[in-house]
């Protein structure tokens, strides 16, 4: 993985993608997406800390979600092992009462499928901006 991370050009790519509902109010919940890919360290930094506001009343997926939705967009070839050097080169960044941070009792979103949808696509957005020939073909989203 390390490897293939030092091929990419160095920088910082940007994306956001909002959740039509966050269940207690009919308002957009942002998740935002700066991704700082570090070619000379074979490592990715996700920062997720200027997303939106946590919602609130109920309990969260917390940054588990993160962890899970923000990395599986980076699996660069078939085959290729999910092992601790896969997860060794990329960090996750969120902040304590953001929608992807929350503290409790409050709600990330409508649901953890919402927002695993947005990080992803957050994620496939950043790596387009990276290299446009490993963005994978669209999802449910429309």
């Amino acid at each position: 993985m390390k490897a293939i991370i030092a091929k990419w050009p160095a920088g910082t790519y940007y994306a956001e993608r909002a959740a039509d509902w966050d269940g207690t109010t009919d308002r957009p919940v942002w998740v935002r997406l700066a991704m700082t890919v570090k070619p000379e360290e074979g490592k990715v930094v996700f920062d997720f800390s200027e997303s939106d506001p946590s919602a609130t009343l109920s309990t969260a997926p917390g940054p588990g979600l993160v962890l899970g939705d923000g990395r599986l967009p980076l699996v660069p070839a078939p085959g290729l092992s999910r092992n601790k050097g896969f997860f060794d080169c990329m960090e996750v960044i969120t902040k304590d009462g953001t929608c992807l941070s929350p503290v409790y009792p409050a709600t990330a979103a409508s649901q953890a499928v919402t927002l695993g949808m947005e990080i992803t696509e957050c994620v496939h957005l950043c790596m387009a901006q990276v290299d446009r020939r490993r963005l994978p073909a669209r999802g449910a989203a429309t």
